[in-house]
């Protein structure tokens, strides 16, 4: 995750030089993230964990979970690649690669 995160969160400072731009980037990375928590949420409650007579609250069935796990690992790395081939556009000066003698 800290390979995706870090550069996600200092990508926004790069992708402009202009203050107001970059309070609007870094704004719609924060709504759409917590866009994506309540979804995950909702998502989590209507679909995986519906109440049942032998289970309640349905987050006490064991069985989904997996389901659910999987749901959420496949929508987040569509997510990462969504995000990844869409901002390869704003790469402007790659690092060069030098090579470091010990």
């Amino acid at each position: 995750m800290t390979i995706f995160d870090v550069p996600h969160r200092s990508l926004g400072s790069e992708m402009s030089r202009s203050y107001t731009e970059r309070t609007s980037i870094f704004a719609a990375r924060e709504m759409l993230g917590w866009m994506g928590g309540l979804f995950n949420a909702f998502l989590s409650l209507h679909n995986f964990f519906k109440d049942t007579p032998e289970y309640m609250p349905g987050t006490k069935n064991p069985d989904p979970w997996i389901f659910y796990g999987m749901t959420g690992a496949t929508i987040m790395c569509i997510s990462v690649l969504i995000t990844f081939f869409g901002t390869r556009q704003y790469i402007q000066n790659p690092i060069q690669h030098t090579k470091y003698l010990i």
